[in-house]
């Protein structure tokens, strides 16, 4: 089989994959936050009219998410746009699940994509491989099988927007630079890339929770391997600090130290969140839950474990059989990665506690290690193939298409989850007496049903909008006999 049919071959696995996940996820019910986001509620309203958080410092008072106006910007625009798309060819309704399903899928796919980047860029293949690459990774990125311990997109469309959607983008903006550095640092950056760089950089630091802690992170292991190079000159003293700091590349410099001060700016505006953070547990309580919570993710499904355990095996066979120079580059990639695994990790507690998050680490808050996880797995498969010979070639074929069908085959599932959720909206669209009553015990477009019908206000406001209920239809939930 030539490259050209491995190639295509690789194609059809990702359109298949594409399918069943955007399928999939079309299944799922609109989760409690989108509502509030989209209409938006009045407590969200005063982040999409001040970006940058300005009134924060001119009247001292936070509000709902201050330094999060990229995720709620991203959403706004996606939910009040795609749906009367969809409903040139759909239903009011339909549309809403269809524009839901889309939005995590276009996550789903930019991630694999991303991670196919560094992969590829990694092992020095050409874009002509970057399929290959992508369908190393790609069964990974699960949505029901073991979506519980390792899946980064998640099932609510709203947190899949703050968590998983920044961290894509963050990929896609750190790779210019570890191509640049790849292909040897020779090509000059242009103005209009350098201002193009800190743009994307300044909508990042105020997009999602995450970002911040790991441009921290990550500018600080960047800037420590230029600068040691010239440390070592002065003996690691004191005087060789500011020498030292020459020897960063300028776009590594000017870029990553602007979006270190852009993220610095954003966690201080985070500050000054009002919701969400339970103050009632305090920080060394937090710290003492982390092993709690990576017991948890390891243990709880064998998906996560399985993954762990191959990548170790990959990574064990090649430092025993590759030449100096990939595994000198194994080697360090794996000791870049527990630096930033360890201070990740430990950054976490300070991040607040929240009752859907008992044990701080979570599958949502761990995607960066499970992104780099993912990158350890699909790098140490890829040099294997370009050294294994003879009978190791099979048993690395049989080993790789194991975990391909183990992972694939756990996701191959698609639980209708919204079937009461739509019963009821289809009900609130015929209803003419207000408010509507429903009998059906699920949520409809929140995280609990309400009893109440002015607990539905925003809900039902964003149902008109969207042309499901031709007037505002508050609701609530009959109690059961």
């Amino acid at each position: 089989m030539n490259l050209r049919h491995i190639s295509l071959f690789c194609v059809f696995l990702m359109l298949l994959d594409a399918g069943s996940y955007f399928y999939q996820q079309y299944q799922f019910p609109i989760d409690g936050d989108l509502s509030r986001v989209v209409l938006p509620s009045e407590g969200c309203k005063p982040v999409l009219s001040d970006p940058l958080g300005i009134s924060v410092w001119q009247t001292g008072e936070g509000y709902v998410s201050p330094n999060r106006w990229g995720c709620h910007a991203m959403m706004y625009g996606f939910f009040r746009t795609v749906p009367f798309v969809f409903q040139a060819f759909f239903s009011p309704i339909d549309s809403i699940y269809l524009s839901a399903a889309l939005l995590k899928l276009l996550i789903h796919l930019g991630i694999v994509w991303s991670l196919g980047l560094y992969i590829s860029k990694g092992l020095g293949w050409k874009m002509d491989k970057l399929g290959m690459a992508m369908v190393l990774v790609f069964p990974f990125l699960q949505g029901v099988g073991y979506h519980g311990t390792m899946g980064v997109v998640d099932q609510a469309v709203t947190y899949a927007s703050f968590y998983a959607f920044p961290l894509m983008l963050l990929m896609w903006f750190f790779y210019p630079l570890y191509a640049w550095c790849k292909d040897g640092m020779k090509t000059r950056w242009s103005s209009f890339s350098y201002g193009a760089m800190i743009l994307a950089a300044l909508y990042l630091s105020l997009s999602g929770p995450l970002v911040g802690p790991v441009v921290i992170i990550l500018t600080a292991m960047i800037f420590f391997f230029f600068g040691s190079k010239g440390m070592k000159e002065y003996a690691w003293s004191f005087k060789g600090f500011l020498p030292s700091m020459r020897n960063i590349p300028k776009p590594f410099f000017l870029i990553l130290g602007l979006f270190c001060l852009f993220a610095c700016y954003s966690l201080i505006l985070g500050g000054y969140n009002i919701e969400g953070a339970n103050p009632s547990v305090g920080l060394w309580d937090r710290f003492a839950l982390l092993p709690t919570g990576l017991y948890k993710l390891f243990t709880t499904k064998i998906g996560l474990p399985i993954l762990l355990a191959i990548s170790m095996i990959y990574c064990g066979w090649l430092l025993r059989i590759g030449n100096e120079q990939d595994r000198k580059k194994l080697k360090n990639t794996l000791i870049w990665i527990g630096v930033f695994t360890l201070f990740f990790t430990l950054l976490l507690p300070f991040g607040g506690y929240r009752v859907y998050r008992p044990y701080i680490i979570r599958r949502d808050t761990f995607a960066p290690v499970l992104f780099a996880l993912f990158y350890v797995y699909g790098l140490s498969a890829g040099m294997l193939m370009m050294h294994v010979k003879g009978r190791g070639k099979w048993i690395l074929a049989g080993l790789t298409v194991a975990v391909f069908l183990l992972f694939s085959i756990s996701d191959w599932q698609f639980p209708s989850r919204n079937t009461c959720e739509r019963s009821s909206l289809q009900k609130m669209a015929d209803a003419s007496l207000i408010p509507v009553p429903l009998d059906e015990n699920c949520p409809v477009l929140g995280w609990t049903t309400f009893h109440e019908f002015g607990e539905s206000q925003v809900q039902a406001e964003l149902l008109h909008v969207w042309g499901v209920t031709d007037t505002i239809k508050v609701y609530h939930f009959l109690p059961e006999n």
